[in-house]
């Protein structure tokens, strides 16, 4: 299987690509979202097994094309997964792999693949904004708008 690295042109991104040379490992530093799209929707399975992550975005993005989704079962990223994705709780990688496996194989089921492009259609900038509206009204005693 061949792993895609797609993000910011970093230092550390930088470093990684300049240290670790695995014949499977592809870098793509600095693409633009026409790219980004692309990948998401080519790609077999998206992983993120960040540890300090924000919010998460790129896990939705990767959703919203039916992709499985990896995600470390840290900070705010079991809520942004929900049961649409599969957990690293540990990050050997033995344990990786058989996450990934088993993630992979439940793709596989019927529905499977609408059924976390359903997840992703929760996310919706629109609604946030007005949830955030209708929040600052409420706190600041104005009438709802």
């Amino acid at each position: 299987m061949t792993f895609v690295l797609c993000g910011p042109p970093s230092d550390d991104a930088k470093q990684l690509r300049d240290t670790v040379k695995l014949p499977n490992l592809q870098f793509h530093l600095g693409i633009d979202d026409a790219q980004k799209a692309w990948a998401y929707a080519h790609c077999t399975g998206f992983l993120f097994p960040s540890l300090t992550e924000g919010f998460g975005l790129p896990p939705i993005e990767a959703m919203h094309f039916g992709k499985p989704v990896f995600l470390a079962r840290r900070t705010c990223l079991p809520e942004i997964g929900g049961d649409a994705a599969d957990y690293f709780d540990a990050f050997d990688a033995a344990a990786m792999k058989r996450v990934v496996e088993q993630g992979l194989a439940r793709y596989g089921e019927p529905g499977r693949a609408d059924a976390i492009r359903a997840h992703a259609a929760q996310f919706d900038w629109d609604r946030a904004a007005a949830a955030y509206l209708a929040l600052y009204r409420r706190l600041l005693g104005l009438p709802p708008g």
